[in-house]
């Protein structure tokens, strides 16, 4: 779905992430949601409009 939308998932070094960085990426979700989603309404207040998820696990979507 994400290919077919443009969307991919990289590291912060414009690399593919490593499996570990994947399961990091899914914990960290988990903790940003916890808090009544306050880490996801994080990207409202942070200048490159990243998710603590992102933060935590090194990894953003870009599109393209």
């Amino acid at each position: 779905g994400m290919r077919c939308a443009g969307v991919y998932l990289i590291t912060f070094d414009d690399q593919c992430p490593t499996r570990a960085q994947l399961r990091r990426r899914l914990g960290a979700q988990f903790l940003s949601i916890l808090p009544v989603g306050l880490g996801v309404a994080w990207l409202l207040f942070d200048d490159d409009h990243l998710c603590w998820h992102d933060r935590l696990s090194r990894t953003y979507l870009r599109k393209g």
